[in-house]
């Protein structure tokens, strides 16, 4: 015979992005974003199902009763919902008491938007494990910490009516961290979740205690799949951005702590306290002062490089918060008692172009840049701005080859 063509459907997930299969009456066919199932007699749509990662992809096979899907690297099989389930009950009640097929009957109840189901043998397995006091550290920690983010995660996207859920699991999750990267992960998600529901000064909480840990601050996060940075970079920008879109009020609370800490760190001469509040509340009005404050104890102590990097650091992150014109002679005069003039007096240089109307008081007297300027370089060679100079002609040096997309930064004074 000729044939004819009995039907004709398109995929509703995507596009073909493997090998089908045939199984008695029914067609699976893998798309790029799941798998379909079609009736061959009618070409019927009989179910659905995205894949659970973007890697699921592959060729499709039929075998045992299940569906497996070959491709990305590694397998993945697909049951009928109540069969699963049905088994890893059998595999939980063969091996009474332990955490593992608890893990296994809740990550695929979560898959299957079983999540009350979920939940509650997530919560057996936390409890089979002794909890997270006795819990050490090794792969089952990390695995229930993972799954209570992931589990979060779904319950977050699932609907306003999860909200609640996915905030106790974020909490959960808190109890659980593996290693540092682990604290900062579930305080951040929190701070998303907390942002999302409009409970900014909680956020800023979570931010916060990011902040406080040396440990935490300067441990690289990925921010996206072409920038990583400082973690506590990262909340100092997400703090900021808070207080911009909804005022100075959602950070009073630490406003009000900063302050105090400085105070407290002022009165006990501690240069070390005082940096303190620069690093833990970079956003507060305390925070130059406090970078100011240190210089200045720093200086006292004969301490006076260090004491220039603190006046660099307040002009290259608050000049809108500080006197300019007092600050670069107070690092000039810092640079000069280092022993470095020509320093001292590039910045005394560059006071006088940026602000040749200004007054300061340096030692009790009140002067201009320019007066001040000539009396403490008094006898030192003039100082101008340093100019690059190029020998000519030129020629070729070298060639070099980037391997991402390069990108122009801010250039930062430390």
């Amino acid at each position: 015979s000729t044939g004819r063509q009995v039907w004709v459907r398109e995929i509703p997930l995507g596009q073909l992005a493997g090998r089908g299969f045939l199984a008695r009456d029914r067609l699976f066919v893998p798309a790029t974003d799941g798998l379909v199932c079609y009736d061959v007699r009618s070409g019927a749509i009989i179910g659905q199902r995205r894949w659970t990662r973007p890697g699921d992809v592959g060729n499709v096979l039929a075998a045992g009763g299940q569906i497996i899907v070959a491709g990305g690297g590694h397998s993945t099989a697909y049951a009928r919902k109540a069969d699963a389930l049905a088994r890893l009950e059998a595999q939980i009640l063969a091996s009474p008491g332990k955490p593992g097929p608890l893990l296994d009957y809740a990550e695929v109840a979560f898959r299957a938007g079983e999540y009350e189901a979920g939940l509650a043998k997530l919560h057996a397995a936390i409890e089979a494990a002794g909890g997270a006091d006795l819990l050490p550290a090794g792969p089952l920690r990390r695995r229930i910490f993972d799954d209570c983010l992931r589990f979060a995660d779904e319950l977050r996207g699932a609907g306003s009516g999860r909200i609640r859920q996915a905030l106790q699991l974020y909490l959960l999750a808190a109890r659980f961290p593996p290693d540092a990267d682990g604290h900062i992960i579930y305080r951040l998600r929190l701070g998303e979740l907390y942002e999302s529901q409009g409970r900014y000064e909680q956020a800023i909480e979570q931010y916060q205690q990011i902040l406080a840990d040396r440990s935490l601050r300067g441990r690289v996060v990925t921010v996206s799949r072409q920038q990583r940075m400082p973690a506590g970079e990262f909340v100092e920008a997400r703090i900021r951005r808070l207080i911009d879109e909804h005022g100075p009020a959602v950070y009073t609370k630490f406003e009000r702590q900063a302050a105090e800490l400085l105070a407290a760190a002022v009165a006990a001469g501690s240069a070390r306290m005082i940096h303190r509040v620069a690093e833990t509340y970079p956003n507060s009005r305390s925070a130059p002062k406090a970078l100011l404050a240190e210089a200045r104890l720093l200086r006292r102590q004969g301490r006076h490089r260090e004491a220039a990097s603190r006046l660099r650091q307040v002009l290259a992150r608050y000049p809108g918060y500080v006197d300019q014109p007092q600050v670069m002679a107070e690092l000039a005069e810092a640079y000069l008692q280092a022993g470095k003039p020509l320093t001292a007096g590039a910045w005394l240089s560059l006071a006088c172009r940026r602000f040749p109307a200004a007054r300061i008081n340096m030692q009790g007297k009140s002067m201009s840049l320019q007066e001040y300027r000539a009396a403490v370089l008094a006898g030192q060679k003039a100082v101008g701005s340093a100019r690059p100079r190029t020998a000519v002609p030129l020629r070729w040096a070298y060639q070099r080859t980037f391997p991402d997309t390069p990108s122009l930064l801010e250039p930062r004074l430390a």
